[in-house]
């Protein structure tokens, strides 16, 4: 395979550079639009193959997924599954690892059913390349199971879990994703009333988050699981500076996802359990708007979400007259 001569002298490296350079700044609309002239000065000819266009079309689906268009990054990562399959394999890791990214992307978007194929298709290519005990099949069992926990099947969740960071413990992964791994882990365990099992691998992750210094939106979601266990005993000054901690990367990595409407929201809820309405009302306001964007005006998250701000108004209100 040879691969298609393009204009652009660019190397992956200083792609990356100037594309961490910008999600410093965190200015979305920047980064978008470089993606996009990075994507058509590397764009190959001739239906070649470049590994520079491949890794910005890859990070372009992920400012998608990050910033809740969902519909965008499926199709961004169904044209880089068809880019690695048709020039690297359809049995490569390089496969494996776009069905992962485009699995996820089914997850967020909600479609269910094409998520799990996805994810079975990634974990098989994954281990008929390299096996099991590697990182990108803990990877996509990791995310396997983040589905299974959105379905309510716990159990399932757990196991996959334990066995991913069995893997990412016994390849010495990255702090950061063992960090991750103990942190969906202690969210499974929260929800299965498990609160030893739930402490600890929360204490685990965010102590690896720290040591390695990475404070992404993984460790905003460690840190909202935090939260969530200073609300269980009343302690809400703890929970909300949980929350503000993990608001504040997420708004800086991801200010138009879901993941950061979500944090708003609990935020909100925290603020009317300690009894400042107004604070509530705002960080709720801020929640609708996104999730409006999101999933649309008439969605079943949106009207939730009007309610609540509008419970949150009547008790300022109320507050008020006092």
């Amino acid at each position: 395979m040879s691969e298609c001569k393009i204009n652009s002298t660019q190397t992956k490296e200083s792609f990356y550079e100037q594309l961490d350079a910008l999600y410093e700044k965190g200015d979305s609309a920047e980064i978008e639009a470089f993606l996009h002239r990075q994507r058509n000065m590397n764009q190959p000819c001739c239906g070649g193959f470049s590994p520079v266009a491949l890794a910005v079309v890859n990070e372009l689906g992920t400012f998608y997924r990050n910033t809740g268009r969902f519909d965008a990054a499926v199709e961004t990562f169904e044209y880089v599954a068809g880019m690695t399959g048709a020039h690297l394999g359809e049995q490569s890791l390089e496969h494996a690892t776009t069905l992962n990214n485009l699995a996820g992307a089914y997850r967020l978007k909600g479609d269910t059913q094409k998520a799990l194929e996805t994810f079975r298709d990634a974990l098989r290519v994954c281990e008929a390349a390299a096996g099991k005990e590697n990182d990108l099949y803990a990877s996509a069992l990791n995310n396997l199971a983040l589905l299974y926990f959105e379905t309510g099947e716990l159990e399932k969740a757990a196991s996959l879990l334990e066995e991913a960071l069995s893997i990412s413990k016994k390849n010495g992964a990255q702090k950061e994703d063992v960090a991750t791994a103990c942190s969906n882990l202690a969210s499974v365990y929260q929800k299965l009333r498990n609160e030893q099992k739930a402490e600890a691998y929360l204490n685990e992750s965010l102590q690896l988050f720290e040591e390695a210094g990475q404070y992404d939106t993984h460790y905003a979601s460690a840190l909202g699981s935090l939260a969530i266990f200073h609300i269980n005993r009343g302690e809400y000054p703890q929970a909300i500076e949980a929350y503000e901690k993990a608001a504040e990367i997420m708004k800086k990595y991801a200010p138009a996802s879901a993941e950061y409407a979500v944090l708003c929201q609990n935020l909100a809820y925290t603020y009317s359990q300690a009894g400042d309405y107004r604070q509530a009302a705002d960080l709720m306001k801020e929640a609708l708007c996104l999730i409006k964007k999101i999933y649309g005006d008439n969605a079943e998250k949106t009207l939730s979400a009007q309610k609540l701000l509008d419970a949150y108004l009547q008790k300022n209100k109320e507050a008020d007259n006092c």
